[in-house]
């Protein structure tokens, strides 16, 4: 054993822990050498060194090469990417309903609106600015309003519950109130009229191949607009031309065309039936006169031949 010990040259390094053997290894903390793992494991336990590199330790800048430069980008990243990953456990560890939106939870409840909120980080959550007004007691609601025809969206930030549709709408379609930017982008909107225009909401949570809208009222409050319906975070109107509504199938008026559609194949069906069941009768009537003419053919035959053989 002692034999295939490597003994150390003029130009190696002793090592230090055992100081028999020429030293393999370089602690990357301390620079302490050593031959074998007991070694780098006894020096570790002595020095109470960890053996990790310290890549805030001071280098001179003769000594400062390419991988010092690496070193410390890759130190900077790890300490960013350390920051980003304690930043997200704060927003984890915060309360997941605000204060603020509880109420307004509990009061959208007490109206009969069924309120759902998307966990803390969704788009539409940050959007999100909904609160309960204490002294008009008021809920203040985002409202999005759609513009399918003009492929725009506006967004209000205090719509009060107690405003009616029409009053709401009113400030993107009113000449002398609307931004004239905002009007002009809504000019289809604003000749067709107030009157004219239809609108509805998305109903939430329904499958992606049977998409449904609530048709609302104009003359309504944004509340009784909102009683009964599942509202996700805040509502959204889409607001349509006289000729869009083919487009946005309301919810409960497919039964009354399907329906209608119904009946007419019915009675389709059943004149058809009528139809077959005439020529069927046809067919009938005509082989029992074939069969009656057959019949009156043999019977003449038959008298014939008895009167030749009567008169022979």
């Amino acid at each position: 054993m002692e034999e295939d010990r490597e003994e150390p040259n003029a130009h190696s390094f002793r090592c230090e822990v055992c100081a028999q053997l020429a030293a393999k290894y370089k602690c990357p903390r301390c620079a302490i050498r050593t031959c074998s793992l007991p070694c780098v494991k006894q020096h570790k336990l002595r020095q109470d060194c960890s053996g990790v590199r310290d890549k805030t330790a001071y280098v001179a800048m003769k000594d400062f090469t390419d991988l010092n430069l690496l070193s410390d980008y890759r130190f900077l990243e790890d300490a960013d990417r350390k920051s980003d990953t304690a930043r997200r456990d704060t927003i984890a560890r915060r309360r997941e309903v605000p204060r603020y939106l509880k109420r307004v939870l509990n009061q959208s409840r007490q109206r009969g609106i069924h309120l759902k909120l998307l966990p803390i980080g969704m788009t539409k959550r940050k959007l999100n600015s909904t609160f309960f007004q204490e002294r008009t007691k008021t809920i203040m609601w985002t409202l999005e309003w759609v513009f399918p025809a003009a492929q725009a969206k506006h967004r209000d930030k205090r719509a009060g519950d107690i405003e009616t549709l029409r009053s709401l709408l009113g400030k993107y379609l009113t000449p002398g109130v609307t931004d004239p930017v905002v009007r002009h982008k809504l000019k289809q909107y604003e000749r067709a009229g107030v009157d004219s225009l239809t609108l509805v909401m998305k109903v939430e949570g329904r499958p992606a191949n049977s998409v449904r809208y609530h048709k609302l009222c104009l003359d309504k409050t944004l509340c009784e607009n909102l009683q009964g319906k599942l509202i996700v975070e805040y509502p959204t109107v889409f607001v349509l031309l006289e000729s869009q509504p083919k487009i946005y199938p309301i919810l409960g008026e497919e039964n009354s065309n399907s329906s209608s559609s119904g009946n007419s194949s019915d009675s389709s069906v059943s004149s058809d039936e009528d139809k077959a069941s005439t020529a069927a009768t046809k067919k009938v009537a005509s082989a029992e006169e074939r069969t009656k003419d057959t019949s009156i053919i043999n019977e003449t035959e038959e008298t014939n031949s008895t009167d030749n053989i009567n008169a022979d």
